[in-house]
């Protein structure tokens, strides 16, 4: 079949396109094939438009998808309640899944708390003061012979038992044995004496300041320089001091005379 010849103008190209729809719309019917639409794709029917021109219009579709809904009178299958489970619930890992249903718990060890550490420097203030008192006549300085021979008696007065974290003053004393004359005494420099704690750090003093040389002070027979200084029962790295006993040393330092405790001073620490 031979199609007929039309003007090369608009209209007549108009009329070409207008034909080959037409013809195929008809085919399509005569076959009985229809167009299906699959999701986001529209069916085609011919129209009749204005003027008696074809035209073309979304249809709905024929064969719509499948409800999710079980179609009456079939019934579902049921799960089997002994069944193993083949996959992952959507969204939640293995793991996940798992920790929810039961959380870890921890068997191991608690831990131990460190004591607890100022926040001040390292080395708190312990500034010394001192004093005067009276040494008894019938004081002999059994605690310290070796400086009798001098005429002094120098030694530890301070308590033997303190408590972790209760900040414990600790003493000492330089006297003038009654049969001796007065002395005058020039410290070394304006911190006078020496006064630690063994293995803890911690000495009467620290965190002051000092200058050389000291105070000049004259001792009457019978009389004793009294020192005093407090001690937070913590070491020289800001912790609290284990339980036990501590070597407590004291000395002194002036003009002509230089002296330290010969007796074996303890102090008892605990919690």
């Amino acid at each position: 079949m031979t199609e007929p010849d039309f003007p090369a103008t608009p209209a007549g190209v108009d009329q070409v396109i207008r034909r080959g729809n037409l013809r195929r719309l008809r085919s399509a019917a005569t076959t009985g094939v229809t167009a299906l639409a699959v999701t986001g794709v529209v069916v085609l029917a011919p129209w009749q438009g204005p003027g008696g021109r074809d035209s073309l219009t979304p249809a709905r579709d024929p064969f719509p998808t499948a409800s999710a809904s079980p179609t009456p009178g079939t019934a579902e299958p049921s799960a089997d309640p002994t069944a193993t489970p083949t996959s992952e619930p959507t969204g939640v890992p293995a793991a996940t899944a798992t920790a929810l249903v039961s959380p870890p718990t921890s068997t191991g060890p608690k831990p131990v708390t460190a004591p607890s550490r100022r926040t001040s420097p390292s080395r708190s203030r312990s500034p010394i003061t001192r004093g005067t008192s009276s040494f008894a006549t019938n004081d002999l300085c059994q605690e310290d012979q070796g400086h009798a021979p001098q005429g002094w008696c120098l030694r530890y007065t301070g308590p033997t038992t303190a408590r972790r974290s209760v900040p414990v003053t600790l003493r000492m004393e330089l006297c003038r044995l009654g049969t001796f004359p007065a002395q005058t005494l020039t410290f070394g420099s304006t911190r006078e004496i020496t006064m630690v704690v063994d293995t803890t750090g911690w000495e009467a003093g620290q965190g002051e300041g000092f200058t050389s040389p000291g105070r000049t002070v004259t001792v009457q027979p019978g009389t004793c320089l009294t020192w005093a200084s407090t001690w937070d029962t913590r070491g020289a790295d800001g912790f609290l001091v284990l339980p036990g006993s501590y070597g407590v040393g004291v000395g002194i330092e002036a003009s002509g005379l230089a002296l330290s405790s010969s007796s074996s001073d303890t102090l008892d620490v605990s919690e």
